[in-house]
């Protein structure tokens, strides 16, 4: 910018030269000259610093040195340095560092000796002297305490001459302060002084040498108690032994004490006198025992005995014995030989073994007979491995909410799988599906994609790959579309191998599925167009791959049709359900509707009366379309019966019949499945309890002419609500598994039942228990 005394010139925005930063010049801090730029010169400069402004006077031994009006830099308080009582502190005006100064010699200081009495500086330090005096003895130096002050001894040198004061005793001699005496140079001073303790002796002192001469004293005492008889004897005191022998050979005699002492000699050579011992020996008791001859003749029913040295043999058939086989029980000795007793029973209560002893052990064994075969717990047991299971069962579902299982599918190792939905607090449905094998023990549950939102699983089917399965329902998609169809592929674990949705206008639902025994699935629904429900049919392969839709239109705008149903037979699909468009005058009627393989639609057939007529679920057996459902007929005086359709595959209806399970009565009966029995059907529903006011489930199975062959409604107790959605083989015609769902804890069921309705069997494994009757 053309000035010296700017620094970091920038150029702005409008193509000017700014921003500039003056050019620092130094101070010269001693002298009170503070830096300046003079840009006259193009030089720095300086100018004097304002009186009381901050300098350095170059002595470091001053502190907040000033500049003066006149620009003089003057050193303030000068830096205190600590000092001692023989020493000054000084500070070093160089360094600014503290030192000492030794003060004058002779200064009067303490050295902090209470021993001292005259203390003194010398060259910076504190000396004392006139050290006081302390008195001592001959083994000890007086000795005066620094700390205290006081007078104490101090032992002289080990070894110093002393005396004790006693004229026989030579040299005495110093020791950890104390005169210790010498050895004692006389021998006696008075008799006593000559005693040698010793009863046999007369002892005297004579010019102080001591004499000891022997006694003949008649008693003494030599100290040793296991001697008697002590007596004097040329000065000595001497007893005989004490007697201590036990005649004992196997004991070693001694006295200890004045007691006689008889140890045992254990392991010693000895003889006991009996001909029919060997290898005597004393024992650790001081007993002589020998080994008695061993006389055995390895017959458990002969007495044997040694008599003199020599073993005989007596026969004894009171004697207890064994034949050798642990599997003889009772076995008894005759003429000296051992004979087996009856054979040992072996039963573990079941008709599934083949019961036995082992004659290894001697233990019950069994290995497992008649698989397949009826066993004792009833007519609809059979025999598993070596247990006795239960055909017939009836499992609830453990759950925290409502529980409804739709739909069952037979697995190929005789059990079953269930597919619903749960209720979950504040989250809507949960989807389940529960695996459970031929005797209704479960395997797995498993909940699928489980949300905030609906997810609802409706029925399920059996692949051509036995270990694959389908499921359909419907699950909440989001505002715009609602509720969405759904397919879910999963295998025999549980392990969802694919899904796919089935988004259509609006509110998709999948209701029904079935497989064609080769490689192509059906599924079957509505959803909802312009507000009219309107059916659909999709084609899917085995694999989930999707192929191809029909959206069933023959019904007419502005009329509601729903799909419930759906079966394969004959190279055609038929679905089936209900229908406002009506034939016949009613409410809805029922109807069922014919499509190719390619999803053509071929026929539409309708069934129905003035009432109210529905179908829930189609069957294809023997050629023939079987639909169950529930119709009103006024001609009746019950509320709504059961209903079965039998057709051709040209709609010829060879069967078309009400089912009312009590007639005469206001009730409402529903058939909503059905599974193939011969040439005819067995259907389930539920049907209105007007005795005991509760709804319950209802079993049908009916001929080929739709004659019924057994009405039961034994599912469920008198007590609670029991909804039957659904039935399936899961042994040919003999067992078959339903679905469906108790108000008992709210919970879903799956049954495995008999084609006869009955359940006699004794055991049953799940709970609860499986009612009278089913």
């Amino acid at each position: 910018d053309g000035q010296y005394c700017t620094v970091n010139n920038k150029c702005d925005d409008k193509g000017s030269c700014g921003g500039s930063q003056p050019r620092t010049c130094s101070d010269d801090v001693a002298k009170c000259k503070l830096g300046t730029c003079d840009e006259t010169t193009n030089k720095c400069g300086f100018k004097s610093a304002s009186n009381g402004a901050n300098c350095d006077d170059g002595n470091k031994c001053t502190q907040s040195d000033k500049c003066d009006a006149k620009g003089v830099c003057k050193g303030g308080s000068l830096k205190l340095c600590s000092s001692d009582q023989c020493n000054d502190g000084i500070c070093d005006s160089k360094t600014g560092s503290c030192g000492l100064a030794p003060k004058k010699a002779g200064t009067k200081c303490n050295d902090s000796n209470l021993c001292t009495q005259l203390d003194t500086c010398s060259k910076g330090k504190c000396i004392g002297s006139d050290t006081k005096s302390c008195a001592g003895d001959a083994c000890n130096n007086g000795v005066c305490q620094a700390k205290t002050g006081l007078c104490t001894k101090q032992p002289k040198k080990d070894g110093t001459a002393c005396t004790d004061g006693q004229s026989c005793t030579k040299p005495d001699l110093c020791k950890s302060g104390k005169c210790l005496p010498g050895p004692w140079t006389c021998q006696c001073q008075t008799s006593k002084d000559c005693d040698d303790k010793n009863q046999c002796t007369k002892d005297t002192c004579s010019i102080g040498k001591c004499f000891n001469l022997p006694s003949f004293a008649s008693s003494c005492s030599d100290g040793d108690s296991c001697t008697t008889g002590d007596s004097c004897k040329t000065g000595v005191c001497k007893g005989s032994p004490k007697n201590c022998d036990d005649k004992n050979a196997c004991t070693a005699d001694s006295c200890a004490k004045g007691i006689c002492q008889n140890k045992a000699l254990s392991g010693f050579k000895c003889s006991d006198g009996n001909a029919c011992t060997f290898n005597d020996k004393c024992s650790s008791l001081g007993k002589c025992a020998g080994t008695s001859v061993l006389c055995n003749d390895g017959k458990s029913c002969t007495d044997d005995k040694c008599v003199g040295g020599v073993c005989k043999y007596t026969n004894d058939n009171k004697n207890f014995c064994s034949d050798g086989n642990p599997c003889t029980l009772s076995d008894y000795c005759s003429s000296g030989k051992c004979y087996g007793g009856k054979s040992k029973a072996c039963s573990d209560s079941t008709k599934c073994t083949s019961n036995y002893c082992d004659a290894k052990t001697g233990l019950c064994a069994s290995s497992a007979a008649y698989n397949g075969s009826t066993c004792e717990n009833g007519a609809y047991s059979v025999c598993d491995n070596k247990s006795c299971k239960c055909r017939v069962w009836t499992a609830k579902t453990s759950n925290s909410g409502t529980t409804y299982l739709r739909g069952i599918a037979p697995t190929s190792d005789g059990g079953s799988i269930a597919v619903g939905y749960e209720s979950v607090s504040g989250n809507g449905y949960d989807s389940i599906m529960i695996r459970r094998d031929k005797y209704g023990v479960q395997k797995w549950k498993v909940y699928v994609k489980p949300t905030k939102n609906n997810e609802l699983l409706y029925k399920v089917t059996r692949l051509k790959n036995s270990n694959e399965f389908m499921a359909v329902g419907y699950r909440y998609y989001n505002s715009t579309y609602g509720n969405v169809g759904w397919v879910v592929r999963f295998d025999i674990n549980g392990k969802i191998l694919s899904e796919a949705t089935i988004l259509l206008y609006k509110n998709a639902q999948a209701h029904n599925i079935v497989w064609d025994g080769g490689s192509y699935v059906y599924v079957t629904g509505e959803y909802s167009l312009n507000g009219y429900s309107t059916p659909y049919v999709r084609k899917y392969e085995v694999t989930g791959k999707y192929l191809k839709q029909r959206v069933v239109t023959t019904f007419g705008s502005k009329k509601s049709s729903y799909s419930r149903g759906i079966t394969y037979g004959g190279g055609y699909v038929y679905i089936g359900g209900y229908t406002t468009a009506t034939k016949y005058g009613g409410s809805y009627d029922g109807f069922i509707t014919k499509l190719d393989t390619n999803l053509t639609e071929k026929a539409t057939y309708k069934y129905g009366s003035s009432g109210t007529d529905y179908f829930y679920g189609l069957i294809y057996n023997g050629g023939y379309i079987w639909a169950a459902g529930m119709r009103y007929l006024s001609s009746t005086k019950t509320s709504n019966d059961g209903w079965l359709v039998k057709i051709s595959s040209t709609g010829y209806a060879y069967v078309n019949k009400s089912f009312a399970r009590s007639a005469g009565k206001s009730e409402t009966d529903r058939l909503y499945s059905l599974a193939p029995y011969g040439s005819g059907v067995i259907a389930v529903g539920d049907s209105y309890d007007s005795v005991n006011k509760k709804i319950r489930g209802w079993v049908l199975r009916v001929s080929s002419s739709a004659t019924t062959t057994y009405t039961n409604l034994a599912f469920g107790s008198t007590s609670y609500t029991t909804l039957l959605y659904d039935v399936v083989s899961v042994s040919g015609s003999s067992y078959y598994g339903v679905a469906g769902y108790t108000s008992n804890s709210s919970e879903g069921t799956m049954t495995h039942m008999h084609n006869t309705g009955n359940d006699w069997c004794t055991i049953k494994i799940i709970k609860p228990p499986v009612l009278p009757g089913f």
